[in-house]
């Protein structure tokens, strides 16, 4: 009688390749639908492995993005500051959750405040939107990687935005210097031609760009046979193996660090659009964004001090006193918060 198949695959007396194998010939036979070819091919693949090396292998090799997000989420609530980890989990969510992205990398930035990916993500994500902020993720990108081809691309599409093309012009040609990009070269060209496709934010209704990262592929499941032989009988008495794992739970959708991001992001837009109704402005972001970065790591409590400062030079303190409450409340341990609330004091 052979063995069941959950039983070889949690056999530790068999190797990654043996237990591969029995898959392999177990799923290429029609009919065979006991099981779970997914469920069973990752406890395969992730054995031995811990859950960062997982979430790398499924992104990558093992092509599961569901595997993937379940282990990078898992090494986040291991260890909620984990950049290496905490980044992949923002790689990972899906394209269309782009509030939930630029959440996620905001609070990788908190942790590794150059981190060139959230920098560029960033920078390249709020171009459409929100030009000014493109302006300061890109602009901190270049500071600290002069390479960057993303930084000087979002600084002029962000120039362009705004109704700057000469500005947008010089940037592209920095970047044709310093990368050598071709890209870049035909942008700069379609502008000098008349032919960009960015037009004045206050001539359209704004659209945030498609995220550009590639979508991962889909599933791996065990490779098809033409010919199957029988699956080999058990090699003797084994170890007892234990009972078949069960699926695992799914980890919570969001870990604490992006959820704290997420809402301090809504309560902040929602207070900067109160702000250009209250004074009939619009509302730029920080004038002085590296100036503050020297006080926090913290791209966020950077945004929320400016905009308290912009209400009290408006003479507004109430509305002001309200911003810096709400960023106490969401980053109470920001020494550039801080440093505010014992002014206000």
């Amino acid at each position: 009688m052979r063995r069941p198949i959950e039983e070889s695959i949690y056999d530790p007396t068999l190797t990654r390749d043996e237990k591969l194998e029995i898959l392999y010939r177990h799923y290429s036979v029609i009919g065979k639908t006991d099981g779970e070819p997914d469920n069973l091919l990752h406890a395969v693949m992730s054995e031995g492995l811990t859950d960062i090396e997982a979430a790398k292998y499924w992104t990558g090799a093992g092509g599961s993005r569901k595997w993937a997000r379940y282990h990078a989420a898992a090494a986040v609530r291991s260890d909620p500051n984990a950049v290496e980890a905490l980044a992949l989990w923002a790689q990972l969510i899906p394209v269309d959750r782009v509030n939930d992205r630029e959440a996620a990398y905001l609070a990788v930035l908190e942790r590794a405040p150059t981190h060139r990916g959230s920098l560029a993500y960033l920078a390249s994500v709020t171009t459409m939107d929100r030009p000014y902020e493109s302006m300061e993720y890109a602009q901190r990108l270049l500071d600290v990687h002069p390479d960057a081809l993303f930084g000087y691309e979002s600084m002029g599409l962000a120039y362009e935005r705004v109704g700057d093309p000469d500005t947008a012009a010089s940037y592209y040609e920095k970047g044709i210097e310093a990368t050598g990009s071709g890209f870049l070269l035909q942008v700069l060209d379609r502008l000098q031609n008349g032919e960009s496709w960015i037009q004045p934010i206050d001539t359209v209704q704004p659209t945030v760009p498609s995220d550009d990262l590639p979508n991962s592929p889909t599933p791996s499941s065990p490779p098809a046979a033409t010919s199957p032989p029988d699956e080999p009988p058990s090699r003797g008495p084994v170890p007892k193996p234990p009972a078949p794992a069960p699926a695992p739970t799914p980890p919570p959708e969001t870990p604490e660090p992006v959820e704290r991001y997420q809402n301090a992001l809504n309560d902040y837009r929602a207070m900067a659009d109160e702000y250009e109704s209250i004074t009939g402005q619009t509302y730029r972001g920080v004038a002085n964004f590296c100036d503050y970065l020297r006080q926090s790591s913290n791209p966020m409590a950077c945004r929320y001090v400016e905009l308290a400062q912009q209400h009290l030079d408006a003479g507004r303190a109430e509305e002001a006193a309200s911003v810096l409450q709400s960023a106490a409340r969401h980053f109470p341990n920001d020494p550039l918060i801080q440093e505010r609330m014992k002014q206000r004091r």
